[in-house]
This record gives structure tokens, sequence and C-alpha cells, in this order.
């Protein structure tokens, strides 16, 4: 597995700043006190890894991270271990940009990665990088023996003998289906998964616009209202094979009449309208690739693209917030975010919506079990682009702290985390908030106000999930246990 080096450092003389790394400022050991800063990367993404249907934190499962081609030698995790091919069962991970590739919200990075996890549906993400310094992001996985009724799962497998399948293989679901025969030529054991999303159906639980991995924007800039949308994933090789989608020539939507069409990966292609496709021609037109994402449907009559998006500016504590959007009452999609005390944050920048009727709405997950809905100037998200909206939370929710000293000292040299959030449960471990932010070491400001009298559990990551329980009256005096410094400390020696 690719490294890099692991730490990074800044070090303090006077008035000059120098950036070295760890065999550089070994020599110096004995004169200075150096202070580190570990993160081998920057534009962070800190992922908090949730079962879609329980909404628990994953335990004991172990994910494997897929980058697209390009990016495999730019994103690594924050103690230095590129994300391509790793594997990890904590449902927290951190992992970034390289130091030397500069992102910006005018030039953002956007990185395809893959998660795939034993017993889950897999799920590719766009993560979209753009030089905000860490960005929380909540990522669910679907259990296939715990399915919602939205969605329809299903798998078939057939050896092969002499490169050609044993068995034939004919899938069938809610009217699209994939037959492949025997004796079809193949490069290895064959593997055919179908993936159905109910797209008429919404609901708390489930959002196929959400989980439907292309999302229905598609690549000339058309917002589909699907009639039905499925993934065909097939591994083997094979060379031939028929898939059916029962398309409707004719479809009324919004009370515009038009020609229903079939996109494939993002892309219309007139030869996929007869609502028969064959592998053969979906492997000359895409390549030698194993997932197709299809949706078929109408464009929607009427859209707008939110250019800069809304922003969400927060002056109290740390906040979870959920916002949805959501057009005639139908929720388009959905997500959770956090808005650190003082911060920032954009959502649906570059979104295309249909416009008929839509609607955004912001609610406040606070640590106290409550939700509060936030109003907003207006609830027309297509009015709403480029604008920036306070939403900080309850007064309860907004407590001033001193500083506290969170830098961790090792036998020559001092570590600073920087950019790290630090969450806190009050029901050990089970349900977590964002606390704060640590930033070169000090965790300041307006926090999430608590009880002196209560237990906490705090948690930040750097190479695994750090954790340690502090009563509420003793946070001033840190908490960063001292099993969690010295394996920090001796990560970096």
């Amino acid at each position: 597995m690719k490294t890099i080096h692991k730490i990074f450092c800044v070090l303090f003389l006077l008035t000059a700043i120098v950036a070295c790394d760890i065999d550089k400022f070994k020599e110096l050991q004995d004169t200075f006190k150096v202070v580190l800063d570990p993160d081998a990367v920057l534009n962070k993404k800190e992922l908090v890894l949730k079962d879609a249907q329980t909404s628990q934190e994953l335990s004991n499962t172990n994910v494997t991270y897929s980058v697209e081609e390009a990016y495999q030698k730019s994103v690594f995790t924050t103690d230095g271990t590129a994300i391509h091919g790793y594997q990890s069962d904590s449902p927290l991970v951190t992992f970034g940009l390289l130091r030397n590739i500069v992102a910006t919200t005018e030039n953002p990075t956007t990185v395809a990665i893959t998660l795939s996890a034993e017993g889950y549906i897999s799920k590719t993400i766009d993560f979209i990088f753009d030089g905000t310094a860490v960005v929380a992001e909540y990522i669910s996985l679907i259990k296939i023996s715990n399915l919602p009724s939205t969605i329809d799962y299903k798998k078939e497998t057939t050896a092969i003998t002499d490169g050609k399948t044993e068995q034939p293989i004919a899938i069938e679901s809610n009217g699209t289906s994939i037959d492949i025969p025997v004796g079809t030529d193949a490069t290895g054991p064959v593997s055919v998964t179908l993936i159905n999303y109910d797209t008429q159906t919404t609901g708390d639980d489930f959002n196929a616009a959400q989980e439907f991995p292309d999302g229905f924007t598609m690549d000339n800039g058309d917002y589909i209202v699907p009639e039905g949308a499925f993934t065909l994933q097939i591994e083997g090789g094979i060379s031939e094979g028929t898939i059916t989608i029962p398309i409707n020539n004719v479809a009324a939507k919004s009370n515009n009449i038009c020609q229903s069409l079939i996109y494939i990966n993002g892309f219309y292609h007139e030869e996929f309208q007869s609502g028969s496709i064959s592998i053969t021609t979906l492997k000359i037109i895409f390549g030698i690739i194993d997932r197709f994402n299809i949706v078929f449907g109408c464009p929607a009559a009427t859209t707008c693209t939110l250019i800069e998006g809304v922003s969400f500016q927060n002056t109290g504590g740390a906040t979870q917030y959920k916002y949805s959007i959501s057009n005639e009452g139908n929720e388009i999609t959905s997500g959770k975010i956090v808005v650190g005390a003082g911060e920032t944050i954009t959502v649906a920048r570059g979104e295309t919506i249909p416009n008929s009727d839509p609607s955004i709405s912001l609610t406040a997950l606070l640590p106290s079990g409550q939700e509060q809905v936030i109003n907003l100037p207006s609830t027309s998200i297509c009015t709403l682009d480029g604008t920036t909206i306070d939403v900080t939370a309850s007064q309860l929710n907004k407590e001033y702290r001193q500083k506290i000293d969170l830098s961790i000292d090792c036998d020559n040299s001092k570590v600073a985390l920087n950019n790290t959030m630090i969450s806190f449960s009050t029901d050990n471990g089970v349900t977590y908030y964002p606390y704060g932010k640590i930033q070169a070491g000090i965790l300041s400001g307006y926090f999430p106000t608590i009880d002196d009298n209560i237990e906490y559990t705090f948690r930040f990551n750097y190479d695994g999930p750090k954790e340690g329980t502090v009563l509420g009256s003793e946070i001033n005096d840190g908490i960063i246990t001292q099993s969690d410094i010295n394996k920090i400390c001796d990560e970096i020696n």
C-alpha cells in the first residue's frame, strides 16, 4: 500500500517559519521544541459511516475504498496512507488531498470514491474538494439483508467452462430484465447484480435521487423526472446479453407530453430508445466497464441551476443540521452537515433542480435530542442561490469557553492537531454530536452547552478513533487520554 511521509511540521524560530519534514528536523531536536502538524493532507473530509436503516454507525464492518484512476495517487488519509485500496472497520475515516494540490471554490477538485462493505450495497460518491479546511460527511450504506421496500436487489452467478458460461442468467425486476444465454463467452466466473430503485416513493429511510449513483441530472444538463432507475453490475467480461427496459414511448410529466428517454451513465444515445439494449452495444460505446447506471423518463419542463449554492452561517456552537430539497413535495436530495462555530458551509452548489415548485427546509439536530426548525428567508431554493443565511440554533447550543490547549507533548516535539473535529456523546458513544474543531492545537470559541455534572464521551479521528470520558466540569483540563497521546507520539517518532 502506498504511503507518504506521515509528518509535516512548522518550526517556529523567532519570526521565521520554515516548513520541514520529519527527517530534516531530527538534528534540531536537542535545541528546539518542534511544533508538528501531523496531517499529510489538506482539504479534509471526515466521514462518519452509518447503516441507512438503523441510522447507527457501522460496527465491525470492513469497508474498502476505491478511488477513480486519475486521483489514486492524490487522496490520502491524515496519517499518510493512500485511500485507494484502503480497508478499515472503523466508522470514522478522514482523508484529503495531498498538500501540493490546490483546490478552490472557483476551481474545485471532484474525486469519485467507491465504498464497498460486505453485506451492503456499494456506493460511489463524488467528493468535492473546494479549499474548505475540513468538512464532515455522513454516509449511509444500505444493508442487503435489511433493504427498504423501495429497493429490489437481485444477484445471480454462474461458473464458466472453457471460457463459456455453464448456466443461463435471467433476472427480472419490475419489468426490467437482463438475459445472458448459456454458452456466452466470458473471461471469468460471471456475476450479475440488478438493483432497481422505486423512483415514485420517498421517505425518511430512502430517497431514490440520493441513492441512485449518478443522480438524475444528466451530462447534457437535463434533469430527468424518472419513470425508473436501476444499476446493473456485470463481472466476468461477458460478450453478449440483452437488457430489456419497460419504457413508455410517450409519457405525461407535469402536464407536458414528452418522449420517454433512456440515459446510461449520464449519457443519452438514440440507439437505446427501443427499450432493448445489447451488452455488445454497451461495451462498444462505453468500453470495458462493468457498471451501468440507467435511468429513463422525461426531462423536467423547467429547471433552475444553483450556480453558487446556498450558504449557511453559524455564530453559535458547532451544530449538526439536516437539509432537504424538494419539488412538488417530492424530496430530490437531502443530507446532514456540520456547521462549526463561526463557520459557513455551502450546499447544492452546481445542482440542477426542477423548479415547478421547489423548496428547501433546514433543521438543527441538538445534543438535547430536540430538533429545531430553522426559519429561512424563503423556502423557494431557486431564489436563494448565492445567499448566506444565519442559521444559528437556540442559545441552548451556545456557550463560550476559554482556549483549551490540546497540543500533545512528545519527547522532543509537540503535536498540534489542526482542523480536526471533536464530537461528544451523552449516551456512552451511541450518538455523537459535533463539539468543536481543533486548530493549531487549540480548541476555543463557542461550543454546545454542557452540564458540569454529566460525564461525556469525546472523540476525534487520527489514524483511527480516539475516545475519552470526561466530566463536564473538567473539560478545560483536556479531553485527550494519555493512551491516545502515547499512540500519536508513537506515530511521529
